[in-house]
């Protein structure tokens, strides 16, 4: 059972600007001595190329500090690593448990956390955003006295997307605020914010990483059970895939009772306790805040379909 106490109330002095200085690089440290090497010495190519493999390092072992100084050490990861190169600052994400070493919250020392780091986009992307610029600048050529702030604007996304910066992606801020609201109104059927530091990414980490970026340490409660396949849903019993639907059904509406909407509508992204017959939401990145002065929107059975919980026929049965 979580409670709020195991959740610190996020501020909005914590996320308006992930500040990364000298003192950043503390956040990750190297499993035993410190000596040892934290990362191997083999520097990342300054572009994305497919012919290349991603580098063999994995956080897991390895310790971060969250804002109280407290220790966490990386344990299984939960997902393997994910890219975003697309739009800048763009970011590679990986899912671990990870244990509090010091004073746990609440007694409860094994929580998750989203890691994600700054990577180079696309040369693809790039070339876009350049031939963007060039194109700008050819037409305040032409006219001189346009407003430049388009300009600005893709200089500053090419920026973000081939040089370092301290400023994660909004996804990032969007998923700590989604996860604080949640924890504030006590939503049983999700994980709870708990904390985000930030380091500095060094050399080595990933063959696509920007060194001297941002790292971030997403810290959140861990729910029970696991996530969901499409092949083992469908290789369940009717009974059972219903008995799904309905545990879903509460959850999302639980969700949506905190005025947020899932904008990533996918199995992968429902976790089913299958000993409390008890569904869980989980990976918001993408999400909606709905207006609290606004009714709730009411409850369809095309959820199913678009969570990928039924076929057409049975998300128009009336019956679930």
């Amino acid at each position: 059972m979580q409670t709020r106490s195991q959740s610190r109330k996020l501020r909005l002095e914590d996320i308006a600007v992930a500040h990364v200085d000298a003192d950043a690089q503390k956040a990750l440290t190297p499993p035993s001595s410190a000596s040892q090497s934290l990362l191997p010495s083999n520097s990342p190519p300054t572009s994305r190329d497919s012919s290349l493999p991603p580098s063999k390092f994995t956080f897991r072992g390895h310790i971060f500090l969250d804002n109280d100084s407290r220790r966490w050490r990386i344990n299984d990861p939960l997902s393997a690593v994910k890219y975003q190169q697309e739009n800048g600052p763009c970011e590679a994400t990986q899912v671990f448990t990870c244990i509090c070493l010091d004073d746990a919250v609440d007694d409860v020392s094994e929580s998750v956390v989203k890691i994600k780091y700054q990577v180079r986009a696309t040369r693809f992307t790039i070339q876009r955003l350049a031939d963007r610029i060039l194109n700008t600048k050819e037409y305040l050529k032409t006219f001189p006295n346009t407003n430049d702030e388009e300009l600005a604007f893709y200089e500053k996304k090419l920026h973000d997307c081939t040089e370092p910066t301290n400023t994660p992606n909004y996804m990032t801020y969007e998923e700590m605020y989604a996860l604080d609201q949640l924890a504030e109104k006590k939503c049983e059927h999700t994980p709870w914010f708990i904390d985000c530091s930030y380091g500095i990414v060094p050399p080595g980490l990933d063959d696509y990483a920007i060194v001297g970026g941002f790292v971030a340490f997403l810290l959140m409660t861990k729910v029970p059970g696991r996530s969901l396949t499409y092949e083992e849903y469908c290789g369940k019993s009717d009974a059972e895939r219903n008995e799904i639907r309905l545990a879903f059904k509460e959850a999302l509406e639980a969700v949506s009772a905190c005025y947020i909407e899932s904008c990533d509508k996918a199995i992968r992204n429902i976790v089913w306790d299958e000993e409390e017959r008890k569904c869980y939401i989980v990976d918001f990145e993408y999400v909606a805040f709905l207006d609290d002065r606004d009714p709730l929107p009411p409850w369809t059975n095309k959820q199913y379909k678009l969570w990928e919980l039924a076929t057409d026929a049975e998300a128009d049965n009336d019956n679930e």
